[in-house]
């Protein structure tokens, strides 16, 4: 299996295997970046597929994410507080727990 999947169940009962493609944990993390008011991606990034990757090591997903926060709030806790919201969304949507989520601020919308 190429290795744009993550194996999350690898059931020896039935002979089968529950794969989810790393664009999907993207899109789950993308998700939670579009519903925050303050926080979003560079339009550039995002037309050139960049602001998001998603790896899978050792059994660690780690999520690197490339962010623009709304000027005048608290960057830390806006940070700290969608951090909270991807890992709640994978781990909910996919059962993984151990999740590591990267935020790199490039700049600020006005």
């Amino acid at each position: 299996m190429s290795s744009n999947y993550i194996e999350i169940l690898n059931n020896s009962e039935i002979n089968g295997k529950v794969s989810i493609e790393k664009s999907v944990i993207g899109d789950i993390a993308k998700y939670s970046v579009e519903e925050s008011k303050y926080v979003s991606f560079s339009h550039k990034l995002i037309q050139q597929n960049k602001g998001i990757s998603v790896t899978y090591e050792d059994e660690v997903l780690t999520i690197n994410l490339e962010v623009e926060v709304k000027f005048g709030n608290h960057v830390v806790g806006v940070i700290e507080n969608l951090q909270q919201k991807i890992y709640q969304a994978i781990t909910t949507s996919t059962g993984i727990e151990d999740v590591c989520v990267n935020v790199w601020v490039i700049g600020f919308t006005f």
